[in-house]
């Protein structure tokens, strides 16, 4: 072998050893920040299964005691269905809102489009403080008393803008032929879109929702402003920590975490599944 080929060989191999060192490093750089993100939640999920009222480790004893008083306390599951409440019709809302905006935007050529789309996403820029005290004089202003509606139309303007960004992606990778084809064959406008435009975004919509209302089920700030006598399920345990609390509330966290967790997986899973779909049709097989 000659000396050029050996040197060439050296370099590879160490090329090969600095690239195994670079993953090596970035996984584990990977595994500290999952560990520093997710070990409390695990840890609190153990608590919940803590027979004993004290937070002490190890863990003395395993049970699912705080989990038959969580199912037996009626105070806690009226939250549930308020949050559920507020969940659903906020998340009705901003479909409204949002998907329209989209549509619209999508279809219609308007001055200062990116202006409008930069402005939706304002609720994610401005501090949940400033929108919920901003929202609740607003209401006060009007003379709307607080409640579980108020609640709602106040999580529909940081839900807005989730709706409006997804059902826009998806609508700039649709293809317009099919649209054009539909019109062209006596569809009016209104068939057009509930036979065309809308299977193509449906999945957009239903990960958007999942989404939405995952949002809406972890709001305190904004609801803490915009609550009145009725109260959700972060209210509740907001509350209930402030004066002390036992292990019940570890288990409804592990509940909701769960929950949080599953339907962002569903919503995810919808996204991308149809994306990937999409992408190994034709270029000529449409929308």
């Amino acid at each position: 072998m000659s000396e050029l080929a050996q040197r060439q060989s050296a370099e590879r191999r160490v090329w090969r050893v600095r690239a195994a060192s670079s993953h090596i490093a970035l996984g584990l750089l990977a595994l500290v920040v999952f560990v520093f993100l997710y070990a409390p939640l695990l840890v609190t999920a153990l608590y919940s299964f803590n027979d004993s009222t004290a937070m002490a480790w190890p863990i003395h004893k395993f049970s699912t005691r705080w989990y038959h008083q969580l199912f037996s306390d009626s105070q806690l599951w009226s939250s549930v269905e308020h949050s559920f409440v507020v969940a659903v019709a906020a998340v009705a809302i901003s479909l409204v809102f949002g998907a329209g905006t989209a549509i619209v935007l999508d279809r219609v050529k308007v001055v200062g489009s990116g202006a409008i789309a930069a402005l939706l996403l304002l609720p994610f820029v401005i501090p949940g403080v400033l929108t919920g005290l901003a929202l609740a004089l607003f209401f006060y202003w009007i003379g709307i008393p607080f409640s579980l509606a108020t609640v709602a139309l106040g999580h529909v303007t940081f839900i807005t803008p989730v709706m409006y960004f997804l059902v826009a992606s998806r609508l700039a990778r649709t293809d317009r032929s099919l649209e054009r084809a539909s019109m062209d064959l006596g569809g009016n406008h209104l068939r057009t879109f509930w036979h065309v435009t809308l299977p193509n975004i449906r999945m957009a919509l239903i990960a958007a929702a999942l989404l939405g209302i995952t949002l809406s089920l972890d709001e305190v700030i904004i609801t803490y402003f915009l609550i009145g006598t009725s109260r959700t399920l972060p209210m509740e345990i907001w509350t209930r920590i402030r004066f002390g609390f036992t292990p019940e509330i570890n288990a409804v966290f592990t509940l909701v975490v769960t929950a949080s967790i599953l339907t962002a997986i569903a919503a995810g899973l919808v996204w991308f599944g149809t994306g990937r779909r999409r992408s190994r049709l034709p270029a000529n097989a449409g929308g």
